[in-house]
């Protein structure tokens, strides 16, 4: 949304772009995962406890008072597919503003193609990282419950799968900000200049 309102008011015109509603905005984020992650750590607490607190579980292995496979889907629901909806939403938003952009200028001195290599990127990244760990924990935890009537085999095979997507997920916290780092013109030019001076400075003391 951020990106699409700075190439919709590229002047800053719109009252979101300013640092006072982006202060609301990140705090309202922040009440919001922790709203939703409450539940997790009651049941991570719970599991503790009748654990003596020396065995500390996944979330898909928890067992406690809140219904574990509800509770996921729902998380699935919040945190990835209406992200993802307004992800693709305001993706293609962008292309579409790109190529309105592109067709009004008579003379083409800037190309959008990088933008909307950046623009299709981040969602690609977002679905392919994501994907396997929502699918997998649900599951993972859909599997153990009693109506399920899975094999120990099995179980353990959705285990070791479920277990593969969580780094893969996780890796999108660092993937993310290098990859906008990386694209922006002005960082990577400021880092390569970085390296080249490091390389000049290593070349002297070796010589």
């Amino acid at each position: 949304m951020d990106r699409f309102l700075l190439i919709r008011h590229p002047a800053r015109n719109h009252y979101l772009l300013r640092p006072r509603s982006a202060l609301i905005v990140t705090g309202l984020s922040w009440l919001v995962v922790n709203v939703e992650v409450a539940p997790m750590i009651a049941l991570m607490i719970q599991d503790l406890q009748s654990g003596n607190w020396n065995h500390c579980k996944d979330f898909a292995s928890l067992k406690g008072d809140v219904n574990t496979l509800g509770y996921s889907l729902g998380l699935t629901l919040t945190g990835y597919i209406l992200p993802l909806l307004g992800l693709c939403a305001f993706s293609h938003q962008i292309a579409h503003l790109l190529h309105v952009q592109e067709k009004a200028l008579q003379r083409r001195t800037t190309s959008y193609k990088r933008p909307l290599r950046v623009v299709a990127s981040a969602a690609v990244m977002f679905l392919v990282l994501y994907t396997p760990y929502h699918v997998l924990r649900n599951v993972r935890i859909a599997s153990q419950e009693a109506w399920g009537g899975l094999q120990l085999c099995t179980m353990k095979y959705i285990e070791g799968l479920y277990i593969l997507t969580r780094p893969l997920a996780f890796l999108h916290s660092v993937i993310n900000p290098v990859f906008y780092f990386l694209m922006g013109d002005k960082f990577r030019e400021l880092l390569f200049a970085k390296l080249r001076k490091l390389r000049q400075s290593l070349q002297r003391e070796s010589a």
